[in-house]
């Protein structure tokens, strides 16, 4: 059973299984990855369509497609794509998980 966060990380009422997540996505993420190699592509694709879907924030999505792939959450480093590590940093930025690389600080 999968359950979805907003992006303040509370728990909506809804609680999905796999099966249902897989048709209201379609079953294209399934289809299109089963029996393939798991490129950086293909990757960033299913995690795109969870965010706009779901409305995820691209942690929780990268979390779920691991889940529902059975890929290590360890290994997830070598399937980003440099456009994926963007929007991830942007993204934390924005939650203020990590410090803006672009505000000056005078040393005092």
């Amino acid at each position: 059973m999968l359950t979805m966060f907003d992006q303040l990380g509370q728990r909506p009422s809804t609680t999905l299984h796999k099966s249902e997540l897989t048709n209201i996505i379609g079953g294209t993420d399934q289809k299109m990855l089963e029996g393939k190699i798991l490129t950086k592509k293909r990757f960033s694709t299913a995690v795109e369509k969870r965010v706009k879907t779901f409305q995820l924030s691209y942690l929780d999505a990268i979390l779920e497609v691991c889940d529902e792939l059975e890929f290590p959450v360890e290994d997830v480093a070598r399937v980003i794509t440099p456009s994926l590590k963007e929007k991830i940093t942007a993204e934390a930025q924005r939650l203020r998980m990590i410090k803006d690389s672009n505000t000056a600080t005078l040393p005092i």
